[in-house]
């Protein structure tokens, strides 16, 4: 959800006349103290624990993983590409 609104936003903190030729997005691991600050939310507040968060924050710590790195590899490329063309 926080990585959507950042992405949407992004473009527009370039500044007029620029252009995005590309955007790459990973999942990362979630700093650890902002999780033990989580913990600490009482239940019903949305950022609360829940076995879903719990499991959400446990595969997150796992990335960036090599797949992860070789897609960013191939949306760099992808993006040379494209700025080479338009030159």
């Amino acid at each position: 959800m926080h990585a959507k609104t950042c992405a949407e936003a992004a473009p527009k903190a370039y500044g007029e006349g620029t252009e995005q030729v590309a955007a790459f997005w990973c999942q990362g691991a979630i700093a650890p103290n902002l999780i033990a600050w989580m913990r600490k939310m009482p239940a019903g507040n949305p950022h609360a624990p829940t076995p879903e968060a719990e499991k959400r924050w446990a595969e997150a710590a796992k990335h960036p993983d090599e797949a992860d790195l070789q897609h960013a590899a191939q949306a760099a490329a992808e993006a040379l590409a494209k700025v080479q063309a338009q030159a």
